[in-house]
């Protein structure tokens, strides 16, 4: 079993993400969701230390950090110093030094939106797959995936119930190998198991 604490800007990406990383890592996962006064991106930054110590402290195997890119730069797009706008960069940078044992840190940064990554396997539940899913705007992603641009947790529930049990390792490969952002933060989840 693998320990983890979650840092992420809602209960969408919560649900979502516990389910790849279980996919992904294929063990079970025991997981903390770092609670966060308040939602978005401001406050994933401003948790960030805390999240790591949170894991250092609970001698987690690692932390999971995830923020939607919401149009910044793809951290893939960039090699040496990254430019002020680059999401993935801007988290890591934030990551504090721990004392060994330290827990190793998996960042996030979906294309726009997490939505981007599920809308890869739409296909499954009946949902035709955009032909550039990782340029979709992020209100048309939630649309398609959700129903809605604005989604409610039930509209989020009945969907991943839907689809998570049809993704096999293919599904996650698949998605690996179309986008650039997901085979970035599975590398950084393989180290752990």
């Amino acid at each position: 079993m693998i320990r983890l604490v979650f840092l992420v800007e809602g209960e969408t990406d919560f649900q979502i993400l516990r389910f790849l990383v279980q996919r992904i890592v294929q063990e079970d996962v025991e997981c903390i969701r770092r609670q966060r006064r308040f939602g978005g991106l401001g406050d994933v930054f401003a948790s960030v230390v805390g999240c790591v110590w949170q894991a250092y402290q609970w001698r987690a195997s690692g932390a999971v950090i995830d923020a939607d890119a919401d149009r910044s730069t793809p951290h893939a797009s960039h090699v040496g110093k990254p430019p002020g706008d680059c999401r993935y960069c801007a988290i890591a940078e934030l990551v504090p030094v721990v004392p060994e044992p330290r827990p190793k840190v998996c960042i996030g940064v979906p294309v726009e939106a997490i939505e981007a990554w599920l809308l890869e396997w739409g296909d499954l539940i009946g949902i035709k797959r955009p032909r550039d899913v990782e340029r979709l705007p992020r209100r048309r992603g939630k649309e398609l995936l959700w129903g809605s641009a604005t989604p409610r947790r039930e509209d989020v529930t009945v969907v991943c119930e839907k689809l998570f049990p049809l993704v096999a390792p293919e599904h996650i490969e698949r998605l690996a190998e179309s986008q650039e952002s997901f085979r970035t933060f599975r590398a950084s989840l393989q180290s752990l198991s």
